[in-house]
């Protein structure tokens, strides 16, 4: 009797836990781009941004990113920029992204940031994208000696949803425990 207890309150915490957090997720999307050096319009896929949905704030503001590329240099994060260790960072920028957490299939909808890449330091990227205007934006490049580098239209692709894989496996693990009963012989 306690066996059977015990496994339908577990079975039972974990749809509960499993429900609550099923909205949490990572949302993924490219940064394409339209170089404005050039006449003809052609977008290319730049980069990629991630972030945590869980990480938002109650207006649905994220002020960091899981991971974050840029014509394949990886941007620093605010804890590598931060590290009191590391003599090779300390300029960490602006980073907001916004989502509408009842629909994070939409992904990100208001984007801007102002960060370095970390591989040399040299490259600043500043952009903004606002879906809700439809309007592509703008991204601009700069070296470190005060040059721009490129500059262009900045838009997002399509965004691609991931749940929390820990309440995966933890709904994936109530259902293999009720269903994982001995049989008395």
């Amino acid at each position: 009797m306690f066996k059977h207890l015990l496994r339908n309150t577990l079975l039972t915490a974990t749809f509960a836990l499993f429900t609550a957090t099923s909205n949490a997720a990572l949302i993924t999307q490219d940064l394409i781009f339209d170089d404005l050096t050039t006449a003809e319009v052609v977008f290319e896929t730049i980069g990629t941004i991630t972030v945590d949905t869980t990480k938002a704030d109650p207006s649905g503001i994220i002020n960091s990113w899981e991971e974050f590329s840029l014509f394949g240099l990886d941007i620093i994060t605010e804890e590598q920029a931060n590290d009191p260790s590391s003599t090779q960072y300390g300029l960490f920028g602006l980073f907001a992204a916004e989502v509408d957490e009842t629909n994070l299939n939409a992904g990100i909808e208001f984007l801007t940031f102002d960060v370095i890449e970390s591989a040399f330091e040299f490259y600043n990227f500043s952009g903004l994208v606002d879906t809700a205007t439809g309007d592509n934006f703008i991204i601009d490049i700069f070296d470190f000696n005060g040059g721009l580098y490129a500059f262009g239209d900045l838009a997002l692709g399509d965004a691609s949803v991931v749940s929390e894989p820990s309440m995966l496996i933890l709904f994936i693990s109530g259902l293999f425990i009720m269903f994982s009963r001995k049989k008395n012989v």
